[in-house]
């Protein structure tokens, strides 16, 4: 399947900060699909580890799981708003993750650290907007 955005970095503005997120993305379809934001959640709703590289990656799986559901992928995400209680701490391990699961081409992104999520045990939450075919 064909990348559904087209990441957009252009030369007047500064480069992104980090290999983990483009400036913008242009969707080329039609049809949008908005994810509630994920958090590191077991299926049967414990919170998985205590830790930013698990909880993040058992995030992006719920967000992959969930685009499976609808016959996206995660190159399909155009936009992510990532809600992190310690940036400071865990931005590095969550880059970690991050770049494994956008290896090339990166939607594009807002990273905001925040005081607490809905559960105290969140250490990271990830929403996310995708392009599906039409």
């Amino acid at each position: 399947m064909q990348m559904a955005r087209k990441p957009i970095n252009p030369e007047a503005v500064c480069r992104p900060v980090s290999p983990t997120y483009s400036q913008a993305a242009i969707a080329e379809g039609k049809r949008l699909i908005f994810l509630s934001g994920q958090c590191g959640l077991a299926l049967e709703g414990n919170t998985v580890g205590s830790d930013i590289r698990t909880q993040t990656r058992q995030t992006f799986e719920n967000i992959r799981l969930i685009l499976a559901s609808v016959g996206a992928t995660l190159d399909d995400i155009l936009h992510t708003d990532v809600f992190m209680v310690n940036v400071q701490r865990d931005l590095e391990g969550y880059l970690e993750v991050r770049r494994e699961y956008f290896p090339q081409s990166p939607p594009a992104s807002t990273l905001v650290g925040v005081t607490c999520l809905v559960a105290p045990e969140y250490l990271v939450e990830v929403k996310a907007v995708a392009e599906l075919d039409a």
